[in-house]
């Protein structure tokens, strides 16, 4: 995030009644296209009262306020409806971790000199919901398939391995919401139904420094008797590190081995 401090001073030197309307408009590094902006300068605060257009494919309604205040003081409502999830992802954050069209509706305030101060001191929540995508790199349906045929707990470690780090698994639906204080967004409520298992996602992520903790749990549909496997993220938003939590899968399918070995030498 820039440190460089902003200049709003321009505001508090004029009044103004702004209507505009354009093919596409470039702000912040992104793109609004059939844009169209009301919105007001009086007394160093700007007031937007009407943003609309499409952006990552889909359409944004958004409101607003801006306050070259000291520090300055910034507000904005949103929906953002059936946005592109691969597109924002790869736009916003540099990755490729999902497909699919989301919803998302929120509302934030902050206060700061740069946009590193915007980020560090902002506040607010926003609900999620998508539909009809792909998460990537997992892949439940295969892991869910292939573990009734196990025979020996120590092949589950390659299966949990391929499942939970590669593959895509088809998305139904996520829902939740997002809250965010100080710059640090967490989710306790993020819910996934998806091919092969439902699951939850919890965790947090540290805005200003770009950190993620986030734990993904999931129960095999197939296997409703099975504990539930998972995998917790670390590390930096774009790129972080997995760790595989599957100790309570392999001490389940050790006890059905050796419990089946068993019968086999008892039964007739």
């Amino acid at each position: 995030w820039s440190r460089e401090p902003f200049d709003l001073s321009p505001l508090g030197e004029i009044e103004a009644d702004i209507a505009l309307s354009a093919d596409a408009i470039l702000a912040g590094g992104y793109r609004f296209d059939q844009a169209e902006l009301k919105a007001r300068v009086h007394e160093g605060a700007l007031e937007i009262d009407s943003l609309r257009g499409r952006i990552f494919g889909g359409l944004l309604e958004a409101q607003g306020h801006v306050a070259n205040a000291t520090p300055p003081q910034a507000n904005i409502s949103f929906k953002l409806d059936s946005m592109d999830i691969a597109e924002a992802l790869q736009k916003a954050a540099n990755i490729e971790a999902a497909t699919g069209l989301a919803s998302v509706d929120g509302r934030f305030t902050t206060a700061g000199n740069s946009e590193y101060d915007l980020v560090r001191a902002l506040q607010g929540d926003a609900t999620l919901s998508a539909r009809n995508g792909t998460v990537e790199g997992v892949d439940l349906r295969a892991l869910s398939d292939q573990l009734g045929a196990l025979n020996d707990p120590e092949d589950f470690l390659s299966l949990a391995d391929a499942g939970l780090t590669e593959g895509t698994t088809r998305l139904d639906s996520l829902d939740g919401t997002i809250r965010v204080q100080n710059g640090l967004a967490t989710t306790n409520d993020l819910e996934i139904r998806a091919d092969g298992g439902h699951g939850t996602v919890r965790g947090t992520a540290d805005l200003p420094s770009w950190r993620l903790d986030l734990t993904s749990i999931f129960t095999l549909t197939d296997h409703p008797k099975a504990p539930p496997v998972g995998v917790h993220l670390t590390g930096p938003i774009d790129n972080p590190a997995r760790e595989l939590l599957i100790a309570e899968m392999q001490t389940f399918l050790i006890g059905k081995i050796a419990k089946s070995t068993v019968q086999k030498f008892v039964l007739p």
